[in-house]
This record gives C-alpha cells, structure tokens and sequence, in this order.
C-alpha cells in the first residue's frame, strides 16, 4: 500500500509501481500458455497487464535495457476475437486500432498480444508457451470519467427533429442524420449517451441505410469493424426491438442478414455482414441517430423537412 498526494494507491508490495504511467505491474519469468498465464495474474487478484498506450510499453522496454527482464516477449492482457475481428483487452475493452497500426500486429484467430523488445508489440499463438506480466489496475486522484447525466432538456422527445446538427452527418437520400461514437460502451451506457445528445441509438431500418454506414467504413471515416445500433433481445416478444418499441422485421429484414435470437443480445452493424448480434455486455463503438422529419420534394435546389 503506498501514499501519493493524500491518495492510496493499493499497490502489492512484491508488484512494481511505475507513478509516471500509473502502471503496477510483476513480470512473471516461468513460461506459459496464454490462458493459464491469465489465470495465474487472476489468482493474484491481478490482471494480464494492459499496455495500451505507448509509454507503458516503454516501462518495459527500460526494464529489458536495466537488465530486470530474462527474455524478449512476453504475453500481456489482449487476444484476437476472431467473431469481432478485432483485439480485445482482458477488460473486454477493444484495443484501439489506431494504436495498433505502430507495431508489427497481423491477428488471427487463437492469437495473442506480447509485449516484443525488438517491436513493442507483436502477436504468436496463444498455445505457445511464453513468460508473461501481470498488471493490478489502480485507482487515481483523478476524477472518474463518465457518460453525461441525460437531463429532460437532452432527452429525445417523440417528434422528429427538423435539422441535422453541425457535429451530426446528414445523408439526405435516405434522411438519416447520425454521428458515429469511437469509445466502447455497453449497449445500455451507448444508449444514455446518444439520448444525453438528443439523439437515440441509431435505427438503422432498411439496407440502405446499413449501406451509408458501409460507405463511410470504405472511405476511412470509421475506425472499428463493429458498432452499437438500437435494437435489443426482447425476451416476451422473442424477437429485436428498436429503440423505439417497434419490432425489426424479422422476416422482409433481418432474415437477409446472420443475426440469430438470443437473450441478453443486440444488433450492431457489421463491416463483414452489414447486420449482426453482439453480446450487450460487451462494450463496442455505437452509431448515434437524430430522427428527421419525412423529406418534401426539392424547391430551388435544397432541401427540406416536414416537423
């Protein structure tokens, strides 16, 4: 247990604290597989280390140069999620593909993270045997970060809104007025945070729309493979409910698309299949939607919208 400012930071005393990173770590020299090793920090009351950004690999790397490490990988807290197509952390949290375009990280199902002291970060097997580092996550002084409160004044009335706004993006051809969120969430902590906008999670109702997400991940605009739209399980019903009470059409739309019915499940949009279920406990990126008002027939050459 150590004291910095006035604050605790419960820091085993066998654990190395890094203050700079706020990183309190162990660096464990007896190889194994990558599951057993996640066990192993778990039954310490630790974690497989979450090296997510670049100064903590460098903790390492100083480490290695010192002379304090005895090999040149070792596996840390991430693995390939071969229905996501995309890296997770031991949190369940994605790693950031930007992040990862720095190392020499291909992916691939049954694959895991190593910190790498000639690459920083690379990934092997998860079935190869390898020495590993255990993490206990601390709390700082820092304020916790959380989702904005939704207010009445945020929350989503029932009529349509009649304008897009300036941080939303407005595809007129198919009146969808939607702003893409990068930070993972639960399906329920995505949801408070669109309606905190004035928004709701985005129903996204017909292929077309489905298409302009599709468009945008072409173009480079998004980031991750999969995200959050509005549409749950619902268990007395036994189908996908939108947002806004109505059942998604299991027969003319969903039927075109590889979503199975399973509880506890939601919808997200797929780069791979344009539609599919997710875990809602799993935290992803979500897609935002103002609803618009039906279009009227262009006059002088813009556009508008009934209220």
């Amino acid at each position: 247990m150590l004291l910095f400012l006035g604050s605790t930071i419960s820091c085993p005393s066998n654990f190395v604290w890094n203050p700079s990173v706020g990183l309190c770590y162990k660096v464990e020299e007896v190889p194994l597989l990558w599951q057993d090793a996640k066990v192993h920090c778990e039954s310490k009351g630790a974690r497989l280390a979450v090296l997510d950004i670049p100064p903590k690999l460098d903790v390492i790397a100083g480490d290695y140069t010192a002379g304090l490490l005895l090999n040149y990988q070792y596996y840390i807290g991430a693995s390939y999620d071969a229905y996501l197509r995309d890296w997770k952390w031991v949190d369940d949290l994605i790693v950031d593909p930007v992040f990862l375009m720095n190392y020499l990280v291909t992916g691939g199902t049954g694959h895991c993270l190593v910190w790498d002291e000639t690459y920083g970060l690379s990934d092997v097997p998860c079935s190869t045997t390898m020495s590993f580092i255990c993490e206990v996550p601390v709390t700082t002084s820092s304020p916790p970060t959380s989702l904005p409160p939704v207010t009445p004044s945020a929350a989503l009335t029932t009529n349509p809104g009649s304008t897009c706004p300036v941080t939303f993006t407005l595809n007129p051809s198919i009146n969808l007025c939607y702003h893409v969120v990068e930070i993972t969430m639960l399906w329920l902590d995505a949801k408070g945070h669109c309606e905190a906008m004035g928004a709701r999670l985005a129903v996204l109702d017909t292929p077309g729309k489905l298409d302009a997400i599709f468009i945008d991940y072409t173009g480079g605009l998004l980031l991750h493979y999969n995200y959050f739209i509005g549409a749950d399980f619902d268990d007395t019903a036994v189908e996908y409910k939108w947002v806004t009470n109505a059942l998604v059409d299991s027969t003319g739309f969903l039927s075109n698309y590889p979503v199975t019915r399973v509880t506890g499940h939601c919808l997200m949009w797929s780069d791979l299949d344009l539609l599919r279920d997710y875990p809602c406990s799993s935290p992803l990126p979500s897609i935002c939607e103002i609803p618009m008002g039906a279009p009227t027939a262009p006059t002088a050459g813009s556009l508008t919208f009934l209220t």
